[in-house]
């Protein structure tokens, strides 16, 4: 599947990324209390840029979960995703993106983890100096960029669906190049945070929701 398709078949949104707690094993033989546990699937970080009449831009890095351990990583436009969203818009006003006006996916390109875990409060740092390209349909190169940082934590999973506010990075930026502008993405701009989520069915099927309490 071309990286393409990947980024448009992503019909359930950024932020609307089931991630509801899930039921834990008891206990030893004989049955004891049952503890909640939250074993996720995939992992985000997140990078916006509000615009005016509630438009945004957005800067995700997107990986399995087992793939976020400290190290030098590349993307693949596959499952290790870098990628660029132009015009997020909310047309009927329900908080909910239903499109953007482009979209691009890096296919290749490394960037550095160190990473404590993925679990809620866990550190999570991210540095990509080079620049990458970003492919748009037909595999042409709509931007370049994507070099930047980030520095925070793991939000909570009720994040998903506005129970918590996202753990918002203290120092967090993305700069891309797009159509001769260049776009500052991250807490400058707007905000930036890291969320997972135990929802196979939503790391290829997202609706994409407007952030909590911009910065």
């Amino acid at each position: 599947m071309p990286p393409l398709a990947l980024i448009v078949a992503q019909r359930r949104g950024v932020l609307s990324l089931a991630a509801a707690m899930a039921v834990a094993s008891c206990s030893g033989d004989s049955g004891g209390p049952q503890t909640p546990s939250f074993d996720p699937t995939a992992c985000s970080l997140l990078w916006y840029r509000a615009r005016p009449a509630g438009i945004f831009d957005l800067y995700k890095v997107e990986m399995p979960a087992a793939d976020w351990t400290s190290g030098t990583h590349a993307f693949d436009g596959t499952s290790r995703l870098g990628v660029f969203y132009y015009g997020l818009f909310d047309g009927d006003g329900d908080g909910l993106f239903e499109g953007s006006a482009d979209a691009a996916s890096a296919t290749s390109g490394n960037f550095t983890l160190d990473v404590d875990g993925v679990d809620e409060g866990d550190a999570v740092v991210f540095d990509d100096p080079t620049l990458q390209s970003y492919l748009g349909l037909g595999a042409v190169v709509i931007a370049t960029g994507g070099t930047g940082g980030f520095d925070g934590v793991w939000s909570s999973p009720d994040v998903d669906g506005g129970g918590e506010d996202p753990e918002y990075a203290d120092t967090a930026s993305i700069a891309v190049a797009y159509e001769g502008s260049s776009l500052a993405l991250g807490s400058i701009a707007y905000g930036a945070f890291g969320l997972c989520w135990d929802d196979a069915t939503a790391a290829s099927s997202i609706t994409w929701r407007q952030p909590l309490n911009p910065q």
